[in-house]
């Protein structure tokens, strides 16, 4: 369905997945993170985000000082209220996240991932789904390096679920081995088409 109708095994993200998925085994449940670890997880990240800017700036800092020399002087009365004004920046920015981050509710929803499909259970019940009636789309970055596959958009009869490691966690591993599962689903039912027609 969607787009794993005519799957391109060249495409970056799929490529991606499968390369996420290999070697993993099977079954897989995930489950929505709860209110505190979603806040956590984001805290987290941002005290080391801050904690590796002071860390930078204190080492440049360090080498004016120990340099010496008048000039070395300038350049410190000058660095230090600009490192306090990106420090000063990234708080107010990890303050407005954390704002907003603070809606998230916890759906309550649980992915599990088997040989022959998926089953989505949350409060309104438990729903089994094999791999060629999986509708989703892939979410992806894209960098230097290239596209990266960082998760799914799931259609479910609970509604859209975000596959991702920001909202379950192992969220990303499950989501490749769902890209995986319809991979080898779509390209098996090719192949026994090819053999009838053959």
């Amino acid at each position: 369905m969607g787009w794993f109708d005519d799957p391109d095994e060249s495409e970056p993200a799929v490529q991606d997945a499968l390369r996420i998925a290999k070697g993993k085994s099977l079954p897989v449940a995930v489950r929505s993170c709860t209110r505190a670890e979603y806040l956590g997880r984001f805290r987290k990240i941002a005290m080391i985000g801050l904690a590796g800017y002071l860390l930078f700036g204190g080492i440049i800092l360090l080498g004016l000082v120990l340099e010496g020399g008048s000039e070395n002087r300038m350049m410190v009365m000058v660095v230090v209220p600009l490192i306090a004004i990106g420090a000063l920046f990234i708080w107010l920015v990890m303050r407005w996240r954390m704002r907003r981050s603070g809606k998230y509710l916890d759906p309550g929803i649980a992915v599990e991932v088997g040989a022959d499909g998926i089953i989505v259970r949350g409060s309104g019940g438990a729903y089994g789904m094999r791999w060629h009636e999986i509708e989703a789309r892939p979410i992806w970055v894209t960098i230097k390096s290239g596209i990266h596959f960082i998760g799914l958009w799931l259609q479910s009869p609970l509604g859209w679920v975000q596959l991702t490691e920001e909202y379950y966690r192992d969220g990303r591993i499950a989501a490749a081995l769902i890209v995986r599962g319809m991979h080898d689903d779509y390209h098996a039912r090719q192949k026994a088409r090819v053999e009838r027609i053959g």
